[in-house]
């Protein structure tokens, strides 16, 4: 199972965490466009097997304590390099990056860079 992150479309700039493949979101991957997605390396080596990536359409599940529920589908745009989320993570997990101007919700985190 992957994590799934909703993200601005400055997330990946503001914490370095490079695009290694096609792009990062832009102001145009909002609600009313084509649901659009960045996957990390991870989910590239794991779900796809090293298939490229950009441009692939992935079904998105949404796990509930006993059942998985469809989210719908999306299209792989970026390739995000793997970020371990703790240091005490043995293993990087597969990551799933969702545009927050497409996903807009009340459950924020925020991340600075200093200067």
């Amino acid at each position: 199972m992957a994590e799934l992150l909703v993200v601005s479309s400055e997330y990946f700039r503001t914490i370095d965490q490079p695009i290694l493949a096609g792009r990062a979101f832009a102001e145009s991957d909002r609600a009313g466009s084509v649901p659009t997605c960045i996957v990390n390396e991870a989910f590239v080596d794991r779900r796809l097997q090293g298939r490229a990536p950009i441009g692939r359409t992935v079904q998105v599940w949404r796990e509930e304590q006993s059942a998985a529920e469809p989210l719908g589908t999306c299209e792989v745009v970026g390739v995000a390099a793997n970020v371990k989320r703790r240091a005490d993570e043995l293993e990087v997990p597969t990551q799933i990056y969702f545009p927050f101007a497409r996903f807009p919700s009340d459950d924020i985190y925020l991340v600075v860079r200093p200067a």
